[in-house]
């Protein structure tokens, strides 16, 4: 999808491509070319258009944290965590307790995030 036919959508329709991209992502395992793919073409781009609009825009993907998705879940934190930090920060937190590619991908947002108060690995990567 071109930034042109998206600057045209709807926040929740941005919102539900959002969701789409996660779970495509979420597909990819440790193929990383093909999520850092989705990750700067679908992802940022979408996130671009929707913090253009505002935080009110941004607010939208607050629902996806509760998706039964982990990796629609730490996207939407990463995404949304300038306008809910302490919710995006739990999400996050929660997310970072699996074993895998979720929870080394939530790590590094929240690290990214906040630098100032690195999270602490979890127990399960020791």
């Amino acid at each position: 999808m071109t930034d042109e036919s998206k600057a045209d959508w709807t926040d929740n329709q941005i919102v539900q491509h959002m969701r789409d991209c996660a779970i495509q992502y979420s597909k990819c395992g440790f193929n990383v070319v093909k999520a850092n793919r989705i990750m700067d073409k679908e992802l940022r781009r979408s996130y671009e258009l929707l913090k253009q609009k505002g935080d009110a825009a941004l607010r939208k993907l607050l629902p996806l944290l509760h998706d039964e998705n982990p990796t629609v879940r730490w996207v939407a934190a990463g995404f949304a965590y300038d306008v809910e930090p302490a919710a995006c920060r739990r999400v996050l937190e929660q997310v970072m307790q699996e074993r895998g590619v979720n929870g080394i991908m939530a790590f590094v947002t929240l690290a990214e995030r906040n630098l100032d108060a690195l999270p602490r690995l979890p127990e399960c990567w020791t």
